[in-house]
């Protein structure tokens, strides 16, 4: 199984905010972050079931998010 790092999806939701015009869209990209952001504070501490449960389908959310915003800048 591959290892999400928080840190790099942080960083990609950074990238997004400083390019999305929209405020809502902000707004959840910036919510979005602060989660990566938390989720690699915790990291060292996450036990394997959690990395296995929740961070996958965050990342999902994220994957989502992100292409639907790049589309919608093109």
């Amino acid at each position: 199984m591959l290892r999400i790092d928080p840190w790099v999806k942080a960083a990609e939701c950074e990238r997004a905010i400083r390019m999305v015009a929209d405020p809502a869209r902000r707004s959840v990209l910036i919510s979005l972050r602060s989660l990566w952001i938390s989720l690699g504070a915790e990291e060292s501490i996450l036990d394997s079931s959690r990395q296995a449960g929740q961070v996958p389908k965050i990342a999902q959310i994220h994957a989502e998010l992100l292409f639907s915003y790049r589309s919608a800048m093109n």
